[in-house]
């Protein structure tokens, strides 16, 4: 009855969700006993390695990736006082306690990039490569001191290495220029130089000219970019650069036509600012005008034109009607 209970080895349990090859396609048994006979089959194409991997800690070879991107095995180093790490480096990397436990809510290097192994393992890896790269810069540390001293006299050259070291386009210390000779550097006048090494102002893509290369926004962007619903199909470079000329394009159209200012032909006399009546002594007022008519309420018997004329001849005295 045991067999009937427990499937026979191996298989995999109920509930597992990671992948098992052709499953899809097999039924009439229970996911054990399926699982069973795939992993059995050898029409069933399997991976190589094993769906969980050995969390067991100990010497194994591991592949640390350098800086030159060059695959090389390493092997994880002891936790011993290494004589080519200074004290600061060696406190640094004394930090990290082999065999780390899992668990571990510190800070381990680059352990970003490392997948499909157990954490112990990737920290040990990232961690001996941590070691790896504080040697290489203690080395070009100690590299330039030797050039250093070797320059200043304070060690002699001993072998042809050290001969190779010295080989620079440059030499230390560096030589104080005469005054009379600062216009020239490096057989380059001053005025030359300048126009060498004259900066660019940053410009925005809006201002470019539509035959710059710059004239696009950088991928990321997440500003407006004018015309830009209309382009379509072109990855977002390409894309801007299209809106943006058509925007340019625009611009300087509208600059031209209808935001330009409108010139004269010929030189206009300035006008003269002419004293406006509007009580005449000759014709009266339009009617319905709703101004103030001095005098208009003791006035009967006329139109409103006629009694609006020469309005004012009462303020001067003259009372006839």
């Amino acid at each position: 009855m045991s067999h009937v209970i427990t499937p026979k080895q191996p298989y995999y349990l109920k509930g597992y969700t990671g992948h098992c090859p052709e499953m899809k396609s097999r039924f009439g048994s229970s996911y054990s006993a399926l699982s069973h006979k795939i992993l059995l089959d050898p029409q069933v194409r399997h991976s190589h390695k094993l769906v969980l991997s050995d969390t067991e800690v100990g010497d194994y070879m591991l592949n640390a990736k350098k800086e030159k991107c060059d695959q090389v095995q390493a092997k994880v180093p002891p936790l011993e006082r290494d004589e080519e790490l200074d004290r600061d480096d060696m406190d640094y990397y004394e930090k990290y306690k082999f065999p780390i436990s899992p668990g571990y809510a510190g800070h381990l290097p680059k352990t970003n990039d490392t997948y499909g192994m157990p954490r112990t393992k990737k920290a040990e890896e990232t961690v001996s490569c941590l070691k790896e790269r504080l040697k290489k810069q203690h080395r070009t540390r100690k590299e330039l001191e030797k050039i250093n001293d070797m320059r200043y006299g304070k060690r002699e050259v001993q072998t042809i290495a050290d001969k190779q070291l010295l080989k620079n386009e440059f030499t230390l210390p560096l030589i104080e220029v005469r005054p009379e000779y600062t216009s020239i550097i490096r057989n380059v006048f001053r005025d030359e130089e300048s126009k060498c090494f004259e900066t660019r102002e940053p410009k925005l893509p809006y201002s470019l000219d539509g035959l710059d290369e710059e004239k696009y926004f950088i991928p990321g962007y997440a500003g407006h970019v004018p015309f830009g619903y209309s382009k379509f199909g072109e990855n977002f470079q390409n894309a801007t650069n299209s809106a943006l000329k058509d925007f340019s394009f625009k611009f300087n159209r509208m600059k031209s036509t209808e935001w330009a200012p409108v010139g004269t032909l010929r030189d206009q006399p300035a006008l003269v600012s002419i004293p406006h009546h509007i009580y005449s002594e000759k014709h009266g007022l339009i009617p319905n005008y709703g101004g103030f008519v001095p005098g208009i309420q003791f006035r009967y018997g006329k139109t409103f034109g006629e009694v609006t004329r020469d309005a004012k001849k009462w303020q001067r005295g003259d009372l006839t009607n």
